[in-house]
């Protein structure tokens, strides 16, 4: 405890601004030190921007399977949004030949098989 003692007293004796001999800055000095500090700040803006929002989102620590089950989000949205009805087709036809052929083509036993309507 005693040498702490003096360890403080040795180092405020030798380490104080008398010691030196160290003047204090005057005011005007200060003033001018103070202004240019002053200069080199930015201006706060008021209003934050768009591009400084978007950059913070998109810093954000994305893992892979977070970005997968993303995709696979969006991609499950935009086939169930876009589902369009399939109309049934119907072919009307007055010849029982061109009604065959539309049932021989419509099969599903025989779709391998071409078949070509005749002409009228």
């Amino acid at each position: 405890m005693e040498t702490s003692k003096k360890i403080n007293d040795l180092l405020k004796e030798h380490l104080s601004p008398d010691q030196f001999e160290i003047n204090p800055p005057s005011l005007e000095a200060l003033q001018r030190a103070r202004s240019r500090v002053m200069m080199h700040k930015t201006i706060a803006m008021e209003r934050p921007d768009v591009f400084v929002f978007i950059a913070s989102f998109l810093n954000l620590k994305i893992k892979l399977y977070h970005a997968v089950i993303a995709l696979l989000l969006i991609y499950a949205a935009v086939l169930f949004l876009n589902k369009k009805p399939i109309p049934f087709r119907q072919e009307l036809s007055s010849s029982t030949q061109a009604s065959s052929l539309a049932a021989v083509r419509n099969s599903t036993v025989l779709s391998c098989i071409q078949t070509f309507v005749s002409p009228k």
